[in-house]
């Protein structure tokens, strides 16, 4: 079941996760510096 995925899909999709955990761990160490 492969599926072809176009390079800016890609870009968006890992720009997207970059998005996520970038979110993620400023959250993380605001919550780190709170405590």
């Amino acid at each position: 079941m492969e599926q072809e995925v176009s390079p800016s899909e890609a870009a968006a999709g890992s720009q997207a996760l970059q998005g996520t955990l970038y979110q993620a761990l400023s959250s993380w160490g605001h919550a780190t510096r709170a405590a």
